[in-house]
């Protein structure tokens, strides 16, 4: 009981700082928005891009081939361009239009509310579910669904959203003892690693249970959902080694030092570490970080994975051996990080007079400092649990 009402006050406490921060955020909009407004991508002068651009670049059915494309826009997956080339033919847009031609297309602006609207809403059903499973209130979608990487995700109209939703629908559903609802899991992660790849990397949840027969399943869909849709596109099945290439010429354009490959190599021991623990909070935590740096293309929108973990930072669980139990030090240490990463005020603005993006910039500065933090402190309460581990009483 008591844990109980601990998680419902710091819950309630979370709730209230962020109200406070989204308020002053929206007062500084009004007053001052050109300073608040670098929230967004560009000052928001390239508004609905993630999604716009894939319109224009699927309008000819060869996005991977296409030279005049930057190899940042065409490494994505064939099902979402297919989408994307649906939306072209219902809006009548040729091969060549511009961002601003679509921005003026009446018919265009208004799919793109609808599908908006629709991917909030599967972000919302989808958390619902979580709520439900891991026993924690549903007020927690209040700060959820108005947060920073929520607005970011809505203004770029990225479809990080209908993955993120996906992963949500899979941790909810992936371990129940239905079996519509298992094999729905499966689906969901396979449209979200068809879509973004490295969503495949929650699939290690599976190993849990030894659910061997769950990942062949999800592994066939996602070779289905990933290979078929290049035969709807110009040179067919030529197109995912062009991907591929595509997605090496992009990452050619990142940073390589040895910080960076001492970081990637961290994550990957990480994804083992998952393995070994047997709160599903700390899995997630092996899974999700890695998830967020070894993509070489992942932009602040893909903080939504961690929504999951919100979720159950705050959940009401009496036990404290079960499943779903949380450490005193990472409650204390995600509850000020998630404060941080939700909400919209840019403090940095008013404390350091700074331009551009202070929260945004903040956090790529950061993230990987924090990952090594808690992948150490992760790595030594593991080896100290399996070394000192209790011995029965015969």
């Amino acid at each position: 009981m008591k844990n109980n009402c601990f998680k419902v006050k710091m819950m309630n406490v979370f709730i209230v700082i962020f109200i406070i921060t989204l308020l002053f955020h929206i007062f500084l909009l009004i007053f001052q928005k050109g300073r608040q407004f670098d929230l967004y991508f560009l000052n928001m002068n390239d508004f609905f891009a993630d999604f716009l651009n894939a319109v224009r670049f699927s309008a000819g059915r060869d996005p991977w081939f296409d030279e005049t494309i930057h190899p940042m826009h065409h490494n994505q997956g064939g099902l979402w361009y297919i989408f994307c080339w649906c939306v072209k033919r219902m809006a009548g847009i040729e091969p060549g239009a511009s961002l601003p031609d679509l921005w003026n297309n009446h018919a265009v602006m208004l799919i793109t509310f609808y599908y908006l609207g629709v991917l909030y809403l599967l972000i919302g059903h989808s958390l619902i579910c979580l709520c439900r499973k891991f026993n924690t209130s549903r007020l927690i979608l209040i700060p959820l669904m108005m947060s920073y990487p929520m607005l970011h995700s809505i203004e770029r109209a990225n479809h990080v959203m209908f993955t993120a939703a996906c992963i949500i629908y899979f941790i909810s559903f992936y371990d129940s003892d239905n079996q519509r609802l298992k094999l729905f899991s499966c689906l969901c992660l396979a449209l979200a690693a068809s879509q973004k790849i490295y969503p495949v990397l929650f699939g290690f949840l599976f190993f849990e249970k030894k659910q061997y027969k769950e990942i062949l399943v999800s592994a066939l869909m996602t070779v289905v959902l990933f290979f078929v849709p290049f035969l709807f596109f110009k040179h067919g099945l030529q197109n995912f080694p062009r991907l591929l290439w595509n997605v090496k010429q992009f990452s050619s354009i990142e940073a390589h030092n040895s910080f960076i490959l001492f970081v990637r190599v961290a994550c990957l021991f990480s994804l083992i570490l998952s393995l070994f623990q047997k709160s599903l909070f700390n899995r997630l935590i092996c899974i999700i970080f890695p998830l967020l740096l070894l993509s070489t293309n992942a932009g602040f929108y893909t903080t939504l994975y961690f929504y999951p973990l919100i979720v159950l930072l705050f959940n009401k669980n009496n036990s404290n051996e079960d499943k779903y139990s949380i450490r005193p030090f990472e409650t204390y240490f995600f509850f000020v990080y998630f404060v941080c990463l939700l909400m919209p005020l840019q403090i940095c603005k008013y404390l350091f007079n700074t331009e551009g993006n202070d929260n945004l910039i903040i956090y790529y500065q950061t993230l990987k400092y924090i990952f090594l933090g808690v992948f150490a402190y992760e790595t030594i309460y593991t080896i100290k649990s399996i070394v000192f581990k209790p011995i029965k009483s015969s």
